[in-house]
């Protein structure tokens, strides 16, 4: 029976070795399942953090776009009151150079009239050339003979 007690002896040594391994590998896959876990926990921060990141920079852009529309509107606003401004402006000065264009035809005869004085001309040519009256022509030509 010496050969079964080693049997038996070898077959409990076997067991508790089988044990231990076990009992190792039990302790080895908890140990890496928690690691697993906070692995899972670190990343599920991560994710966490990067929605809460794509959050605000999804608020900002909201934000920028929101400006941006409202100084597009306040230009488009700005430039209509431009446009109104010159319109207006464009129209004053149209009057005004009308006006002016109405009064400088007189002075442009008599301008006229001032360098036919100085050529040479003599009253009669200077009434028919300008179309002005005898004692306005005698009027320029006394005002400008002496200059001549």
């Amino acid at each position: 029976m010496p050969d079964n007690d080693i049997i038996v002896y070898a077959l409990i040594a076997a067991n508790f070795l089988l044990l231990a391994v076990l009992f190792l590998l039990f302790f080895s896959s908890k140990q890496q399942a928690d690691r697993f876990k906070a692995q899972i926990l670190d990343l599920r921060k991560q994710l966490t953090q990067s929605q809460l990141g794509i959050d605000e920079l999804r608020q900002g852009a909201i934000g920028m776009g929101k400006a941006i529309q409202q100084t597009k509107l306040e230009q488009t606003n700005m430039l209509q009151q431009i446009q109104q401004n010159t319109a207006s402006q464009i129209a004053s000065v149209t009057d005004k150079v009308n006006e002016v264009a109405m009064q400088d035809a007189g002075s442009k005869l008599y301008s006229r009239a001032a360098k036919m004085v100085a050529k040479g001309a003599t009253i009669e040519e200077i009434m028919q050339e300008c179309e002005i009256p005898r004692a306005e022509a005698e009027l320029v030509f006394s005002m400008h003979a002496n200059k001549a």
